[in-house]
């Protein structure tokens, strides 16, 4: 299927340049209710995307548009063709400004091969299936419990290439867990449902995943409703930090830049001097703990780790080949992947007095424009002169930019999708509703 799409394309008279994301998977699922299995099945799959480019020529300007067409392993070649030619046809609408793809540099390898990193994750999984069962089913003890579990174990690899001649090929996989808990509250019964990415069988992120989650489903059972809270210490754990520092990262992205939408300067400051926590974020396209690693972006540019804040001053912007272009800067690459300093003390350390950790929210909301951040949060835990309570349904409302004064991180990290970064950014004097 590949040689022939690639025939198509350098044939196709419009298309002025393409990308070509090729995946193929090999997966094992399986559907537990309580600890028993339910249903298992194996699958194998063959799946591309294909992006062209189409330079076209309107009342004197010259534009560059492009599309995609998503191509399955069952179709023909005359389908192919005809997805090809609606993807040709829908770029010819799109009036961006005319810019060129990323030209790899001199010195740079225009093939890379990782397929031999795969992990076999399937293998891996059914290797260990005995400890797995035990380190998900075990009895723990308490009122919360596993009502049920999706696993899928994937083997992946991704071919991508690119007109500009680079050609990548890198593994893919991964484990994916969706354990749903339940306990009996004081009020209503409560159910909790997650879900995570793991490169690998990692038996240590497992159980603290699973223990996490079974704690938090228990003290949500046994919450009560939250109060108003003026001038407390409020500690964000959980998914929430890396949702919070993406606001740093969008604002320091080329597109946010040329939009008007973000206040990024290279060479100047995004957090004040006098703020007590520094920046510092790190772009890493091989951070080992993220399924989303990339040794190449989505327009072929191979990636290199890349500084973008030190102490607070923003070093370079993320990059895609259009808005750095129309910028006038170096194309360095979008990547994703990062990481973030910690701070000086150790999380114990903000919890000496009375605080309220939040864990969890119902849907927590990071704007990238005007750093507003916040929710009504689902699960915190409070401690007030040495007691320790679970509350449920307050609010919290903040902004980034005004709130740098009273901020700062744990000097313990965390893995998490997209990041290695603080376990926990603590707050000073803030009000919940």
């Amino acid at each position: 299927m590949l040689e022939k799409i690639m025939e198509i394309l350098r044939k196709h008279p419009k298309i002025s340049d393409w990308t070509v994301s090729e995946v193929q998977n090999e997966s094992a699922e399986f559907f537990f209710v309580r600890d028993k299995l339910d249903m298992n099945r194996r699958t194998k799959t063959t799946e591309l995307d294909l992006r062209v480019f189409v330079e076209f020529t309107e009342n004197g300007e010259t534009y560059k548009g492009d599309a995609v067409a998503h191509i399955g392993s069952s179709h023909t070649e005359e389908e192919i063709r005809r997805k090809i030619d609606e993807a040709v046809q829908s770029a010819s609408y799109v009036k961006n400004k005319t810019y060129e793809l990323s030209v790899p540099e001199p010195d740079d390898p225009k093939v890379l091969n990782f397929s031999a990193q795969a992990r076999d994750t399937i293998g891996e999984l059914c290797d260990h299936a005995d400890e797995f069962m035990d380190l998900v089913f075990r009895d723990r003890g308490g009122r919360a419990k596993i009502n049920s579990l999706e696993v899928f174990a994937v083997n992946g690899l991704t071919h991508f290439l690119c007109s500009n001649g680079v050609e990548a090929s890198y593994p893919s996989g991964v484990l994916m867990l969706e354990p749903v808990t339940d306990a009996i509250g004081l009020h209503e019964p409560v159910e909790i449902f997650n879900d995570v990415k793991l490169k690998g069988y990692e038996p240590e992120k497992i159980r603290s995943l699973i223990e996490r989650q079974l704690e938090q489903t228990e003290g949500r059972a046994l919450a009560e409703a939250a109060g108003r809270k003026k001038n407390t210490r409020v500690i964000l754990s959980g998914t929430a930090v890396e949702d919070l520092l993406f606001i740093a990262l969008q604002q320091a992205t080329d597109r946010m830049v040329y939009r008007g939408q973000s206040r990024a300067k290279i060479g100047e400051r995004l957090f004040s001097a006098k703020a007590p926590q520094s920046l510092n974020i790190r772009m890493n396209p091989q951070l080992e703990t993220s399924v989303y690693a990339r040794p190449v972006d989505a327009e072929g540019k191979i990636l290199q780790p890349y500084a973008l804040y030190e102490d607070g001053v923003v070093k370079n912007l993320r990059t895609q080949t259009r808005f750095s272009s129309y910028l006038g800067i170096p194309h360095i690459g979008y990547i994703s992947t990062f990481e973030c300093e910690g701070g000086d003390k150790p999380l114990a350390s903000y919890k000496m007095g009375d605080y309220t950790e939040i864990k969890t929210f119902s849907d927590f909301l990071a704007n990238p424009e005007n750093g507003d951040f916040g929710g009504e949060f689902r699960l915190a835990e409070q401690v007030e002169n040495g007691k320790k309570t679970y509350i449920s349904g307050g609010t919290l409302s903040e902004n980034l930019f005004d709130c740098q004064a009273h901020m700062v991180f744990s000097a313990e990290r965390e893995e998490r999708d997209y990041s290695l970064a603080p376990s926990a950014i603590i707050f000073d004097g803030v009000d919940l509703k």
